[in-house]
């Protein structure tokens, strides 16, 4: 065949071609059903289905854009660096390092979680955790431990009661008086249904049974009250709106409280059961104390003798005995007649009264026996007690006296009868 040798369309096969340079086919599309090549150079493939038993992809030439879908399962190597290092890209604020899980603010850590538990920190300071625990001597006993370090001030639970972003402490815990009292405050109310024990109690005269106080509602004279007791018996004492009560089996000691129209009161039906011959001791101060009058020299400085200093203990014959009736039990019988009160409920005891004016006292010139309210001025009472001294050396003299007319009578009848003897000798 020479240059000029016209082959029919179709006529040459696959084994009649030794050799064919890529170079000089040209075509616009090659249709088949399999195409195998040692080697294949192209710009652009388009492509159903690749089956490619190996492939040399050129280094970062595969993005983001050309992965659908990637399994981590399917990476090799270290697969939490992978993880880290991308989280921690995500955010700033929530970290995973080599120590655990950690919240920052402001690039201070505030948070750790890892099998510790869950740590907290202020201002770089660890000042706490929260996580699982067992009692020191009972390893079997579990339980949640919220543990604080020593550089933790304080631990508050709060609310936002307005809803405002302004949160109102409830509850909270201070281990020093730095800001406030050390310990636990409690800002709200607070409601049991049960007892409340306490440790510390001592066991003197208690079963074990009894180290607990018991709070509970109580009826007394038809009184609803709230009562605290210890244990399961025993005193307890009970308040009401307007009375406390100290008692024991349903008895009252000590009554304190208030009724109209005679006010205030201090009431005690046991101490007025309970009867003695020896003399009153007692005495009311100006202050409401109750105090224990004594007379042994122990309790006394600077003892005087005034009858010698020329004291005018004579004055108390100056004094006029008066009687009167009680401005308040007056005042009070009043009210109960206008307003309908029982007066014997009240106690009151309409009665007239015997005895001294304090103002009297003073103006005889007994001003030591007058007391005085706690301003100084103003006159109170009388020391009834001790007022009735004077009347030792006022006796005394009046003794001396009659003792001294008595020696003089006995003289003067001794003469008389000396005389009378004459005078019958000479009758006779």
């Amino acid at each position: 065949m020479n240059g000029l040798t016209l082959i029919d369309n179709g006529v040459i096969q696959n084994a009649h071609i030794a050799n064919l340079s890529a170079d000089k086919v040209t075509f616009g599309t090659m249709h088949g059903n399999r195409i195998q090549v040692n080697t294949l150079n192209a710009n652009r493939l388009n492509l159903s289905t690749l089956v490619v038993d190996t492939a040399n992809i050129a280094d970062g030439s595969v993005t983001n854009a050309k992965i659908a879908n990637l399994s981590v399962d399917k990476l090799i190597g270290s697969t939490a660096s992978f993880v880290r290092n991308n989280w921690n890209n995500t955010t700033s604020q929530v970290q995973i390092t080599g120590l655990g899980l950690e919240t920052l603010s402001n690039n201070n850590r505030t948070s750790l979680l890892n099998g510790n538990g869950h740590s907290f920190y202020r201002d770089n300071n660890h000042i706490g955790n929260i996580g699982a625990s067992h009692w020191t001597t009972n390893a079997s006993h579990r339980g949640l431990s919220f543990n604080m370090t020593n550089a933790c001030g304080y631990m508050s639970w709060s609310h936002d009661d307005n809803n405002n972003g302004i949160y109102t402490q409830k509850l909270a815990w201070h281990k020093d008086d730095t800001v406030t009292n050390a310990g636990f405050t409690i800002s709200d109310n607070i409601y049991s249904s049960y007892r409340l024990y306490i440790s510390g109690l001592s066991s003197h005269g208690y079963s074990d049974g009894n180290r607990h106080l018991d709070l509970q509602n109580y009826t007394w004279n038809g009184t609803a009250m709230l009562a605290l007791r210890r244990g399961s018996s025993g005193a307890k004492v009970a308040l009401g709106t307007s009375i406390g009560v100290l008692m024991n089996s349903g008895n009252a000691y000590i009554q304190v409280g208030a009724t109209s129209p005679s006010g205030n009161y201090v009431r005690s039906v046991d101490i007025w059961n309970r009867t003695s011959s020896n003399s009153a001791n007692v005495r009311v101060a100006d202050s409401g104390n109750l105090l224990r009058s004594t007379s042994a020299s122990k309790y006394k400085l600077l003892i005087e003798d005034e009858e010698t200093k020329g004291f005018d203990y004579e004055r108390i014959l100056d004094l006029t005995v008066k009687s009167w009736y009680d401005k308040g039990s007056c005042e009070v019988y009043a009210t109960c007649l206008s307003e309908g009160y029982d007066t014997k409920q009240e106690d009151i005891q309409l009665r007239r009264n015997f005895g001294l004016i304090a103002e009297d006292v003073r103006d005889v010139g007994l001003d030591q026996f007058v007391e005085y309210g706690e301003d100084g001025a103003e006159i109170e009472g009388i020391e009834y007690d001790r007022l009735w001294v004077l009347l030792i050396p006022t006796i005394r003299k009046l003794k001396a006296n009659f003792e001294d007319e008595m020696n003089w009578i006995k003289i003067e009848n001794q003469y008389l009868k000396g005389k009378i003897k004459e005078l019958e000798e000479k009758i006779a």
